[in-house]
């Protein structure tokens, strides 16, 4: 017998969904201001990276946008999930990424009809303050991972399920396997 239990009462959830989506469209109308669409992808990135710790406790309770804009500290999902509502509510097709073989979640985007991977995560320094002694890009966002084609993402370690088969990249968006996606374009490779 499977008895499900819940962490959140019915009146919990509702509050904190508006919540959340009271704090992600605040910060949707703090990017709307910029002109360009690569402007409003990197306030969104930077909000994420400088206001989101990775949960190290790796609770799955938190792995989500709640954990990303209310607790301020997710897994990848949390980042992935919340940048990809956010970016959407712009007017910017954005989608989940998942890789099984890696065990991680990123975003692609849709800009000037070519796709590029976003990874909110993995430009996250993982520290919550910084250290300009020992490490002196603590704390602040990196933009390593911001904008790659499928060559610069796989270069930094994202593979995707079918990876021995480069030539058929299986990327997996929202869970689906899909062929013939491909982020070609290395215009912001660099």
């Amino acid at each position: 017998q499977f008895i499900p239990t819940y962490i959140f009462t019915p009146q919990e959830i509702e509050y904190d969904y508006d919540y959340i989506i009271e704090k992600c469209d605040a910060v949707v109308e703090q990017a709307s201001v910029f002109q360009t669409d690569v402007e409003k992808l990197l306030y969104l990135h930077n909000y994420l990276v400088d206001n989101n710790t990775y949960d190290t406790s790796y609770n799955n309770n938190y792995n989500n946008a709640y954990g990303a804009m209310v607790i301020g500290a997710s897994m990848c999902e949390g980042y992935a999930s919340c940048f990809a509502y956010m970016a959407n509510k712009l007017g910017i097709k954005t989608y989940v990424i998942t890789s099984a073989a890696i065990g991680h979640a990123w975003n692609m985007v849709l800009l000037d009809g070519y796709y590029y991977h976003i990874d909110c995560t993995w430009d996250d320094p993982t520290v919550s303050t910084p250290n300009l002694i020992s490490n002196p890009v603590s704390g602040y966002a990196k933009s390593s991972n911001f904008l790659c084609s499928d060559s610069g993402a796989i270069a930094n370690g994202h593979y995707p399920d079918g990876w021995d088969k480069v030539s058929a990249l299986d990327w997996r968006i929202n869970g689906v396997s899909v062929y013939g996606i491909a982020a070609n374009s290395t215009m912001y490779d660099s």
